[in-house]
């Protein structure tokens, strides 16, 4: 809750805080008992007042119990403004102490006392060991990223980034090495070649390498970054990208969770963090702009990733200053790309645009080298400068790899013949002929498609315990075996006596050894999983040769994973469900935080319809909404059910994933065959209206109702098309909004919708229009982003002593806002008339739109505009009534910035008005709808009883300048020289600050308006007058001035 508590509450807000500061994750249900928190109301209160402050989505959604994590900004200010003396901040880690932490919070709190693991002196000794112990290291960053300045070591947390980087980078050689390099010359030297040409200029392109699973991208990409990584380049000549400390390696795996081109702020944050561990010392400006991108700016929590979807100026160009200093190449590394690719036809170009920004912001020389499978980069063929398609190894090659793996030089034409170059062939015929001897080849032709199949037969078949034997194969099915699995699942399932725990401990071990077959699980050493290139061959095979087995084996996994109770097995549990429903017509249910963490390798392994299933609960578009195949965006029209259309585009609203969602509903709606009143129109029609298509919603809406009368089939659609309808309605048909509301049942949609509904249908012009027809709810006055519209209706109506009050719910909101612009530099609300309406404005839901709508392909303009727009705005002190000069812009989203002015309809209309664009038009029209209505001048039809207005007597609608418009003339009117300091302000809209061009320009697109105004005899008429032909109301106050000026006009 980002607005005043009850003062009885705000001791019990601390104390949460504090428990959350000096935690890790935590159970909020923890941080209410530290905080002696009880009985609902309070519980209510202090709960939302610290979720606020934290991100409370951590977990996987498991019934094990969620976990909260405060946010950096809201930790420090607890440890460094809250706990100001050592002796305080002591005498917090000492409670918390007592309060039975798990391990991250007892590292923290030892971080911040200096002791036990955490003095100076124990941190040096762990970095400096011989065998770094990494588990330890990870907990060291942690510990001392959470602590901050006030930990005694905390100058150590660059030294034990770097020894974590360096760990794993020296891990990741070491296993490369061990596997060994073999041919791929040509294609080695391509890369080197470009290499030593990074880009300088625009548009950033990558050398793409493509191959098959198995076939040594991720070799050939270690081999290559190895050249030119830190230990410089190897062959003479190589200048141009690595002096003597080598390349900046940036390595982003799309195949990791979080890594997501929606969230360019993450992605950058990445970046960043590797970028500064390479510079070490040097990086630690990159840390610091780093930590202020990451702060949240109050209020632009409601932006979803729209908030995320750009770059801070200032935080790439940190990066871009760091890395010209050091005066060393960038090498960027995309690796499974193709998973970039799975998520969207858009996904890899708006990749590549986020890589000319930071470009263009100094982060060059850049090299990029992208691998991954197929055509994973086809749709940005202009971002492939160089293609290095990977095919088998050659002769040479073929003969060292064989050599290296210690086989007989008789032996290697006859598996040279076999194998054709494919790695995973040599490895496995190796193994063969090492093992058991050259007559266990085939002898005879073999189709090489099946040469890796049956070496694993044969492999098998030459386990010598005959349990582990029978064993071996069905186990593939599992994607992580131990002795358990292997005594409780698979031996049951293949008829076997159950095994006795020490016989299965046996088994397990035994299994383990067959390094050619399985490996360790990395994070649970008590599992082995399969290698990735043998399960991906060999489990199709399983599938179509033994079905009946393959169900028996699914159904017992998933029961048995299901009674585990580390959260991994909670996917382990979905994917043997979905197996099954190769079998089984039943559609399990996937919770969406297990669904999002099944890889890709995991996904292929599904049955297409389970595959589907996943997607739709992890929020993705599933194959028929994908370029290919029997893809509708590949059809004349639509072959698919509609409802399955709508659900598809619903899919991608949930996701919020505008860019890509345009793509998809653009090709639908250029397919044609739609009928407006199907699903699929009425999903197309919400989506163009979320993501701010507005004009594009509006006149689809309108073919809709040429063809229908009524709103009856509202009831039956889902929540997300009710919610919009009620939204458009609201906005565009309040007659037929009005007639719905005599349907019977809309009482109750309208409570569904409203739980249920974002901050548009909440605070927007619907939320107006239902309180003036009697079907708003009660004001939202605890709501952490305050309630606009019950402010706004207690200023402006009567009460029925005739005198107005500030009810609870106008104080909230009042002192939300004054918070926010605290937190920009406001250093005195006396700087600020306590009941301004602006202040109201401020906490318009319309901006969050138009956030959607930036983020669209061809609105990256939108961004850059409002990003000067809110410095300009700022600095002018947001023209607030009392002049408060000197604001500080905001360093997220300056949309959000704007916004947090009260200045989104002024700005929104001023940037429509310059570009004539229709739907930022339409969505600043209603924005200033909503804003007149605020500042007193209602604008949706008729007012509700007691509506006063701005003008005492009259009924608030109508002509004439709203409260706001009314403070700003009257101030301008008010200097020594009016139409000097409106020529000022008209200014400030003017990108260049050119007022008089401006002015020039609003001459000749509204001449005959302005020469009506120009005769009415005062500015306030004036300012009426100029709002009732539309003008924008940026432009208002200073054209009432300066059109009764002749001089200029």
């Amino acid at each position: 809750m980002s607005g005043p508590l009850d003062p009885d509450v705000v001791p019990y807000v601390i104390r949460a805080k504090r428990y959350a500061a000096l935690s890790g994750p935590f159970e909020p249900i923890a941080a209410l008992r530290a905080a002696a928190v009880s009985g609902a109301g309070l519980t209510t209160q202090v709960a939302s007042a610290l979720a606020a402050a934290c991100d409370t989505d951590l977990d996987t959604g498991s019934p094990r119990g969620t976990r909260w994590l405060i946010r950096s900004g809201e930790r420090r200010f607890v440890l460094d403004r809250q706990l100001t003396t050592r002796a305080e901040l002591l005498a917090a880690v000492a409670e918390r102490r007592s309060q039975d932490p798990d391990l991250p919070a007892a590292d923290l709190l030892a971080a911040l006392a200096g002791d036990g693991a955490f003095t100076d002196a124990a941190i040096a000794q762990a970095l400096a060991a011989p065998t770094p112990d990494r588990p330890l290291i990870e907990r060291i960053v942690a510990a001392l990223d959470r602590a901050g300045p006030p930990a005694p070591a905390g100058a150590r947390l660059v030294d034990a980034r770097q020894a974590l980087s360096r760990h794993d980078r020296q891990a990741r050689r070491r296993g490369f090495e061990a596997r060994g390099f073999f041919g791929r010359e040509g294609e080695t030297a391509a890369l080197i070649a470009w290499l030593e040409k990074p880009l300088v200029a625009l548009p950033v392109r990558a050398a793409y390498i493509a191959g098959n699973p198995g076939i040594g991208k991720s070799t050939l990409l270690e081999e290559v970054t190895g050249r030119v990584g830190d230990a410089g380049v190897a062959e003479a000549g190589n200048a141009s990208v690595a002096d003597a400390n080598g390349c900046i390696v940036v390595r982003l795996d799309f195949d990791r969770a979080g890594l997501d081109v929606n969230d360019l702020l993450g992605l950058t944050m990445e970046l960043a963090r590797q970028v500064a561990d390479r510079l070490g010392d040097a990086g630690k400006p990159v840390l610091d702009a780093r930590l202020r991108a990451a702060s949240v700016t109050r209020g632009e929590e409601s932006y979803g990733n729209s908030s995320r979807g750009s770059v801070p100026p200032e935080f790439a160009a940190a990066i871009g200053d760091a890395v010209r200093a050091s005066g060393r190449p960038v090498l960027l590394v995309l690796d499974t790309v193709e998973v970039l690719r799975a998520r969207g036809e858009e996904h890899p170009e708006r990749l590549f645009r986020w890589l000319d920004t930071l470009l263009s912001a100094g982060l060059r020389p850049l090299a990029v080298l992208a691998a991954g499978r197929g055509a994973a980069l086809d749709s940005a063929p202009g971002r492939v400068g160089l293609a290095v398609p990977l095919d088998g190894l050659d002769a040479p090659a073929t003969e060292a790899l064989l050599t290296r793996l210690e086989v007989p030089a008789a032996a290697h034409a006859t598996i040279a013949n076999l194998a054709d170059g494919n790695p995973l062939v040599l490895r496995l015929a190796a193994t063969v002929v090492r093992d058991h001897g050259v007559g266990e080849l085939p002898q005879g032709a073999i189709d090489k498609d099946v040469a890796a199949a049956f070496l694993y037969r044969i492999l098998l078949s030459r386990i010598d315990d005959p349990e582990l034997r029978r064993l071996a194969h069905p186990g593939l099915l599992a994607r992580r075996i131990s002795a358990g699995f292997l005594g409780d699942v698979l031996a049951p399932a293949l008829g076997m006596p159950r095994l006795a725990a020490g016989r299965a401990e046996a088994l397990f071990n035994a299994l383990a050894g067959q390094l050619w077959l399985v490996q360790r699980d990395p994070v649970a050493r008590d599992f082995v999983i399969h290698r990735s290139d043998m399960r991906a061959i060999l489990l199709p095979l399983l599938y179509r040769d033994q079905p009946r087995l393959c169900e028996r084996v699914d159904a017992a996994a998933a029961a048995w994973f299901a009674r585990q109770s580390d959260p991994r097995s909670d996917v382990d549990a979905a994917y043997h469900r979905l197996q099954l429903m190769r079998f089984r017509p039943a559609r399990p249910a996937i919770p969406t935080a297990v669904a999002q963490q099944f890889e890709p390798a995991m996904l292929a392994e599904l049955p297409p319809v389970a595959q589907d299933l996943v997607a739709g609960a992890a929020g993705r578009r599933s194959s028929k909404l994908r370029k290919g195949g029997d893809s509708v965006l590949e059809a004349a029209a639509p072959t698919v059910d509609d409802a399955a259309l709508a659900a598809e585009v619903l899919t991608l609203i949930d996701r919020e994933d505008w860019a890509e969602g345009q793509f998809v509903v653009d090709q639908m709606a250029a397919a044609g065959g739609l009928d407006p009143r199907q699903p699929a129109a009425m999903a197309i029609r919400a989506f163009y209206w979320r993501s701010g298509r507005w004009h594009r919603a509006r006149r689809m809406f309108a073919e809709r109702d040429r063809l229908v009368r009524d709103d009856g089939e509202v009831f039956g659609l889902p929540l997300q098309l009710a919610i919009a309808r009620l939204e458009i309605r609201s906005e565009f048909t309040r007659p037929r909004l009005l007639r719905m509301f005599a349907l019977p049942g809309i009482d109750r949609l309208i409570a569904e919708a409203m739980r249920n509904a974002g901050p548009l249908a909440r605070q927007g012009a619907l939320a107006f229009v239902l309180a003036a027809n009697g079907h708003r709810q009660e004001p939202l006055w605890s709501s952490k982003d305050g309630d606009a519209v019950a402010a706004a209706l207690d200023t402006w109506i009567a009460a029925p002593d005739g005198r107005r009050s500030q009810a609870p719910a106008t104080a909230h909101a009042f002192g939300v806002v004054r918070e926010r612009l605290g937190a920009r530099g406001l250093v005195s609300a006396a700087a600020i008339e306590w009941n301004d309406p602006q202040m109201l404005v401020a906490l318009s839901p319309y901006p969050i739109i138009a956030a959607n709508l930036a983020v669209l392909r061809g609105n990256d303009r939108l961004i850059d505009a409002a990003r000067a727009a809110d410095a300009r705005l700022a600095q002018a002190g947001g023209l607030f009534s009392g002049s408060p000069l000197g604001l500080g812009p905001v360093a997220g989203n300056p949309i959000a910035g704007i916004a947090g002015l009260g200045l989104f309809a002024e700005w929104a209309g001023a940037e429509a008005w310059r570009h004539r664009d229709p739907d930022l038009g339409t969505l600043a029209a209603a924005a200033e709808r909503w804003r007149r209505t605020v500042a007193g001048r209602w604008s949706y039809d008729t007012p509700p009883p007691g509506w006063l207005g701005p003008d005492v007597g009259g009924d608030g609608r109508g002509g004439g300048a709203d409260s706001i418009i009314r403070r700003r003339v009257q101030k301008l009117a008010d200097f020594d020289d009016p139409a000097d300091w409106a020529m000022r302000q008209l200014a400030l809209w003017d990108p260049a600050g050119d007022g008089p061009g401006l002015l020039s320009r609003l001459q000749r697109r509204h001449t005959r308006v302005l020469g009506i105004v120009a005769a009415l005899p005062d500015p306030l008429a004036r300012a009426g007058a100029l709002l009732d032909h539309d003008i924008p109301s940026a432009f208002v106050p200073p054209l009432a001035i300066l059109t009764g000026v002749t001089s200029h006009v």
